[in-house]
């Protein structure tokens, strides 16, 4: 069953549900192998951001259970986001050079695979030292039982429609300043909330076409600043440290190649969410509720 809510259920029994299936799709998807692999990092990094969609959604002064729920799955996503970095550099690297086959050397690229290697060993040794993967299984475990007792402070739509417009609003203000002042932390606050509604709509998307749509448009301009972002933390890495072994004359075609590449990946991401952000976000939530409560009757006959 995919990341979305059955129509013939209550909303916040649904929420556990999904909520529970993916912290226990991330325990045991880490615990294959030791250490967990590069897929299995990723592949659990996406279960964890599915539970703490649902946490943020549930999240408010009058919601029961949840207490520091959302400070672990934090603790948690820091643990594996570590030995992530340093993939997703490795494969913005390999991603910009299908773009220019010019942007590195053979050799060069031959001593960047070595340096991304190193890295990742030395993360993973620390991780062996200090325990991380017992803790990540044991903490996991610890969520999945704590799930059973979130209750949401509304019941049925009211649950998503004061989360989503929260989210929405977000995304909204984070646009506006990405595109006011141009700043990379400002396009990666913006990502930020792009992945969070983007997560939140999946809940809701087999009830409509549009909403499907504004699922696929944000997914695209997530995709596309996770790139960005990724490159600006590739450029500051090799700018930091000299025993990447990437010669002062790559670095400069690297940060040519990525100012073009944050330009283009940019305004991609924009163009794809202007249509859902263009809209203020309690009316754009009260459509969500009228197409969910039309679909949910849809099924009932």
């Amino acid at each position: 069953m995919s990341f979305e809510l059955k129509p013939d259920e209550r909303i916040g029994s649904e929420l556990r549900r999904l909520a529970r299936k993916e912290l226990r799709k991330a325990r045991t998807t880490l615990g294959r192998a030791h250490p967990p692999t590069t897929n299995a990092i990723h592949d659990a990094r996406k279960s964890l951001k599915k539970a703490r969609a649902i946490v943020e959604l549930i999240d408010d002064p009058d919601a029961k259970g949840i207490d520091n729920s959302t400070k672990r799955l934090r603790k948690v996503a820091r643990a594996l986001s570590r030995v992530r970095d340093t993939d997703a550099m490795f494969e913005i690297v390999d991603k910009l050079r299908r773009k220019d086959r010019r942007l590195f050397d053979a050799q060069t690229l031959k001593r960047l695979r070595a340096w991304f290697s190193k890295r990742r060993k030395a993360v993973l040794s620390e991780a062996r030292r200090k325990h991380t993967w017992r803790s990540v299984d044991d903490r996991l475990g610890a969520l999945r039982r704590k799930a059973k007792d979130w209750k949401p402070a509304h019941d049925e739509f009211r649950v998503l429609s004061r989360g989503v417009t929260r989210t929405h609003r977000r995304g909204r203000k984070a646009m506006t300043k990405a595109l006011r002042r141009r700043g990379a932390d400002d396009f990666h606050r913006l990502r930020k909330a792009i992945k969070n509604l983007w997560y939140e709509l999946r809940l809701l998307e087999p009830a409509s076409p549009r909403i499907a749509r504004d699922v696929r448009a944000l997914h695209q301009a997530e995709t596309w600043l996770g790139d960005d972002h990724n490159v600006v933390v590739l450029c500051a890495s090799l700018s930091k440290d000299d025993s990447a072994g990437a010669a002062p004359l790559s670095v400069e075609r690297l940060q040519a190649a990525a100012d073009r590449y944050h330009t283009q990946a940019r305004r991609k991401a924009v163009e794809a969410v202007r249509p859902i952000y263009r809209r203020k976000s309690r009316p754009y939530v009260r459509d969500l509720k009228r197409v969910w409560k039309r679909w949910r009757q849809s099924t009932k006959r």
